[in-house]
């Protein structure tokens, strides 16, 4: 047996950091991405939070990361990164 979590269900919205829309900066992208969970009924809720709260956030942001590379690199001034 499984039980599941849906997007709904769990409505928090996480955010990497904060940087407010501003001329000094040639972009600004705000994503919203979520996902339906579902686990076996055997893991323990401490395991369950930790999915959740951890791995659950690093999956979506891989699926992320390359869309927001790509929209940025196919701009007029080129290929940015964060240090």
């Amino acid at each position: 047996m499984f039980r599941e979590i849906k997007l709904e269900d769990f409505p928090e919205e996480i955010s990497d950091y904060s940087t407010e829309k501003n001329d000094d900066i040639p972009f600004y992208i705000k994503a919203i991405e979520g996902a339906n969970f579902r686990w076996n009924d055997e893991l323990d809720d401490n395991m369950i939070d930790r999915l959740l709260n951890q791995n659950a956030p690093s999956l979506l942001l891989s699926y992320l990361r390359p869309i927001v590379a790509q929209v940025t690199s196919a701009s007029k001034y080129g290929t940015l990164s964060r240090n």
